[in-house]
């Protein structure tokens, strides 16, 4: 016998409502990628996998939340660490790479060291910010920095599921709040820039139509983050 879903309590219905928006956004780059001509490149072939991958990752997390947010955000949480490792890995590949490691990975299906270090999150977000000059500079690579641990404590098993289930009375996932929408604007945040790179590679990126629904798709989602961001991101007016 079914039964009825229960109602989201009000807590949550803007961060389900801003995950919705997100999802829009999501969907609509799609088609701006069917819209790439990409050059015939092993390098550029593993690149944009690997990133197309993360937006994948991006948009089944959004999807989880916006249809049950109170018991998906776990879940979603899960999704949104790959997204960050694909991402960080593909844009890694698509610019300061060189041919050795490409050659290593594609190789070994694991990622190359860099000096005597293997290739991680932390390290190709520091290498990644430097190649491509992210502004301000270092704010990818502090968002990893902070919050890497924790999503490898939700998906490994670690404190941060313990925290996640057991941090207050009984055994129950955390009750999720509108606190969380940051985590969705991140989210958008992380695919825009991917985005960007992924264009970055066409073919045609310089024609007139390509341009212009590139353009529209970034101001739906400047337009989605000046509406979804907290103040405190968004002006600097309210404390």
């Amino acid at each position: 016998m079914s039964r009825e879903a229960p109602t989201p309590p009000k807590s949550i219905k803007k961060y389900e409502e801003a995950t919705r928006n997100a999802l829009i956004v999501l969907d609509d780059c799609y088609d701006l990628m069917s819209r790439l001509s990409l050059p015939q490149s092993e390098r550029i072939r593993v690149a944009i996998s690997l990133m197309f991958g993360s937006i994948e990752q991006a948009r089944s997390a959004c999807l989880l939340i916006a249809n049950d947010a109170d018991r998906s955000t776990f879940a979603a949480f899960i999704l949104l660490r790959s997204q960050i490792d694909q991402m960080l890995r593909g844009m890694f590949f698509a610019g300061p790479a060189n041919d050795d490691q490409l050659a290593y990975y594609l190789d070994k299906d694991e990622m190359p060291k860099i000096g005597k270090i293997k290739a991680h999150p932390v390290l190709l977000a520091e290498i990644n910010d430097n190649h491509y000059g992210w502004a301000p500079k270092g704010k990818i690579q502090s968002f990893v920095v902070n919050h890497w641990k924790d999503l490898c404590g939700f998906t490994h098993g670690g404190h941060a599921l313990l925290g996640f289930y057991a941090g207050g009375e009984g055994i129950s996932p955390m009750k999720p709040t509108d606190e969380l929408i940051e985590v969705v604007c991140n989210t958008v945040t992380l695919c825009c820039i991917t985005i960007q790179i992924i264009a970055g590679t066409a073919l045609n990126k310089e024609e007139p139509e390509f341009k212009k629904n590139a353009d529209k798709w970034a101001e739906n989602a400047l337009e989605f983050l000046n509406t979804w961001q907290t103040p405190q991101e968004s002006s600097g007016e309210e404390t």
